[in-house]
């Protein structure tokens, strides 16, 4: 007597959360059209227009409706199984609804998903961060056998950027599940809870270790405000008391990301960077490059005293260690070690050949807050960010 499918909230939610991770339409390929955590070569595997269908008849959904028909249209899904699973699937009478009038922005509670957008155009800017437990919090509290794991990765914190039509921010792919793929921290080298060379492990937490979450997810006109605590993912012994990323979006094109660490003992802290394509040092701890697209201009605000490392990592598959694909990465590093920092970094996004000016960008740091001065390339303006948790915008 139970309907598997009419009887399920996860199911009845599950298009919603589809259009949410789509990268702008204009850019959609075969490889670029979800924006994805854990395994994933960027595209979804099994269409997904033909679940989409199914999905808009059962709950007369017309935003299911409008994703199978974008989907269909621009043929990025268009795989033979794909097409013989909508026969005799789609249902005429449900309506076409898109979703220019939804948030940009969409919190995933259960594992602590953010993805925000700068508005539902078919050409702009989206970025996702994850600081959530693998299984999520639910499978947490009701389960110690294991839910989920091995297609998960040992990422927490890390953050993507999808703008001016190609990932400046990169995600690692299907690979092996290091830490050191992902846009996170290391400590003296070392990664998180569960990283392995095949399939994650969250035994640990399923013992009761506690989980990553997201602290706060706040969604504005002018910007979005993130706090993850994502320290709970190491493991004891690299000894982490606090690691908590902050997220500024400004939209259209202006990041800032706040690092605010503290360890047991003084060790090296390497935040990860994996980029679309090869950054070159400047002045004043700037780093500037520019892919078939887009430009990204970053800096480190403070500290003021980094060290920096540009190199090409390879990215080797799960299970049989082969080379899959190449990453660009910039590592942003303590000259010595540290048993407490506040990195405070900026990136903006720009045309290709053009890097925004962000040398007039400015911070100051406090035990308390840090004050961020955008540069006049991203509107100027000043935010103040509370190291607890919190923010106040001053134009």
């Amino acid at each position: 007597g139970v309907d598997l499918l009419r009887d399920s909230t996860w199911w009845r939610a599950y298009p919603l959360a589809l259009i949410h991770h789509t990268l702008p339409r204009k850019h959609w390929t075969n490889t670029t059209t979800f924006m994805m955590f854990g395994d994933t070569d960027g595209h979804h595997w099994y269409g997904p227009d033909a679940v989409c269908r199914v999905l808009a008849a059962a709950f007369d959904d017309s935003r299911a409706q409008w994703l199978a028909e974008a989907l269909d249209e621009s043929e990025v899904c268009a795989t033979p199984q794909e097409r013989i699973l909508t026969l005799g699937v789609i249902d005429p009478d449900v309506p076409v609804t898109p979703p220019n009038d939804l948030p940009p922005f969409a919190h995933f509670t259960d594992h602590d998903i953010v993805i925000g957008r700068s508005d539902w155009s078919d050409d702009g800017s989206v970025y996702g961060f994850c600081c959530g437990p693998s299984m999520g919090h639910k499978g947490v509290r009701n389960y110690r056998n294991p839910v989920a794991g091995g297609h998960m990765h040992a990422f927490a914190g890390t953050f993507q950027i999808f703008s001016h039509g190609q990932f400046v921010i990169c995600p690692a792919g299907y690979t092996a599940k290091w830490t050191r793929y992902h846009n996170t921290l290391l400590v003296d080298g070392e990664g998180q809870i569960g990283e392995t060379n095949a399939w994650f492990e969250d035994l640990e937490f399923r013992r009761g270790h506690p989980t990553p979450r997201m602290l706060h997810a706040e969604h504005g006109g002018v910007y979005d405000y993130l706090v993850g605590d994502a320290g709970k993912a190491y493991p004891d012994a690299l000894g982490v008391r606090r690691f908590n990323r902050h997220l500024l979006y400004v939209r259209p094109d202006a990041w800032v990301i706040v690092d605010d660490i503290e360890l047991q003992r003084p060790a090296t802290l390497s935040l990860l960077f994996h980029t679309g394509f090869a950054l070159s040092a400047g002045e004043t701890n700037t780093f500037t490059g520019s892919g078939e697209r887009a430009s990204l201009a970053m800096r480190t605000l403070a500290p003021g005293d980094i060290a920096h490392r540009a190199e090409v990592q390879a990215m080797l598959y799960t299970t049989d260690g082969r080379h899959t694909h190449d990453l660009d990465l910039l590592t942003l590093e303590t000259k010595a070690p540290q048993q407490r920092a506040v990195f405070v970094t900026l990136l903006m996004v720009g045309d290709a050949g053009a890097p925004a000016d962000v040398s007039d960008a400015r911070a100051a740091v406090t035990d308390q807050t840090v004050a961020v001065t955008l540069p006049r390339a991203a509107g100027g303006g000043r935010y103040d960010i509370a190291l607890t948790g919190g923010i106040q915008q001053t134009r």
